[in-house]
């Protein structure tokens, strides 16, 4: 049980913050409103908290060594040449990246990061992924659709939807400096905007 009182109102606290679990709240506004102050305080909490990530074979992307041979090796047929389980893997990767960054950019609190089970979230962004009509595999169906869910729900499968990542994270993971910027590229594609559009 939480017992630290929040930080913003002083008021008992049931809450903590999921991304650093250090620093306690009543509610989402204080924390909303702790937000700025907290910020710095939460990335240097969360980056010694975290456990290290597990590493896992890098998947088959195009290497690629500036932004403009990045843009055009992410078309929307991006993961289409791929497996399966990678196609998974780089879908769940793409969106804990989105929701980290959203947290970090705009203190938007959802899913995780609003204590919240993450599936819900993680359905809607591939219900965007769908919609987009280009992005996903031809393959991709609902079973595909449930086998991601299950993927991300996976103890130990290094893409765990219920555990916040970053971009050293998944630098580690596969072992690519590139590759968060393929994700949010990725993620872009999906949301119709990038993660600075305010609109």
């Amino acid at each position: 049980m939480n017992t630290a009182p929040c930080a913003t109102c002083q008021q008992p606290a049931g809450n903590r913050c999921s991304r650093c679990l250090t620093t306690s709240y009543c509610n989402r506004e204080c924390q909303k409103a702790d937000w700025k102050k907290h910020k710095p305080q939460c990335s240097q909490a969360s980056s010694s908290t975290e456990p290290a990530p597990t590493r896992t074979r890098q998947p088959q992307v195009h290497r690629v060594t500036d932004a403009k041979s990045l843009a055009s090796s992410l078309s929307d047929e991006f993961l289409h040449s791929l497996p399966k389980q990678e196609v998974y893997k780089l879908l769940i990767d793409s969106y804990r990246l989105r929701i980290d960054d959203m947290y970090t950019f705009q203190g938007e609190l959802i899913g995780l990061y609003n204590q919240e089970n993450p599936v819900r979230e993680f359905k809607r962004f591939l219900l965007l992924a769908e919609k987009n009509g280009k992005v996903l595999p031809k393959w991709w169906n609902l079973q595909s659709k449930a086998e991601c869910v299950q993927l991300g729900l996976k103890k130990g499968g290094g893409s765990e939807l219920v555990h916040a990542v970053e971009k050293a994270d998944v630098q580690d993971q596969y072992g690519d400096n590139l590759m968060p910027m393929k994700l949010r590229v990725l993620a872009e594609k999906i949301y119709g905007k990038s993660v600075m559009d305010s609109s």
